[in-house]
């Protein structure tokens, strides 16, 4: 936990040492799925099901109605955890694609690291979840979340500084297609 909780810190604090530090590490994907990105996932999931919670306590007390039961918040919670996973996935997935174009490193875990450590600020954001009127406040660790990618793709991916900002435009805007198909998908198989 320590070491989740350190490189947390570093990415947020110092992301250029940080990105450093990861480029010359070899993970596998197991590890860091298992040891990074679902803990963190977590976050989001476990503050979706406490603000759905508190949004039925809330109605109760003010309305005399309840708008989710303890089910429909556990449910909300496992599909924002799942969600952050899948998020992180076909974000390395567009990342891989992407490099394609710009004569950057093209290997699965590269892109995978790249896509979970960017995505840090975004998934301790995901806290906010837990009082809706605060998420807007989600922009702010998107952008952050987009320079440390603009970071990473360099240092990691090793795509030119001059070509980093248009490699995260278009990889951004792959993984907000593949996203759409995601959730298309998963709304017609009744999961949203």
């Amino acid at each position: 936990m320590s070491r989740i909780l350190h490189r947390v810190a570093r990415i947020i604090a110092a992301p250029g040492a940080e990105w450093a530090a990861i480029a010359n590490e070899r993970t596998r994907t197991s590890e860091l799925l298992w040891r990074f990105v679902l803990p963190l996932s977590l976050i989001p999931g476990t503050a979706c099901a406490i603000g759905l919670w508190l949004a039925k306590e809330e109605s109760r007390a003010s309305r005399n109605a309840a708008i989710a039961g303890i089910d429909q918040g556990i449910s909300g919670g496992l599909v924002t955890a799942i969600g952050g996973v899948l998020w992180i996935l076909l974000s390395a997935v567009s990342l891989r694609l992407v490099v394609r174009l710009f004569d950057g490193v093209r290997d699965w875990v590269l892109a995978l690291q790249v896509a979970a450590y960017s995505a840090t600020p975004m998934l301790l954001a995901g806290v906010l979840l837990i009082q809706p009127d605060l998420v807007a406040v989600l922009v702010v660790a998107f952008f952050h979340s987009l320079y440390l990618q603009f970071l990473g793709v360099q240092r990691v991916l090793q795509v030119k500084e001059t070509h980093a900002a248009e490699f995260v435009a278009l990889s951004t805007l792959l993984l907000s297609v593949l996203l759409t198909v995601a959730g298309s998908l998963g709304s017609s198989l009744g999961v949203l």
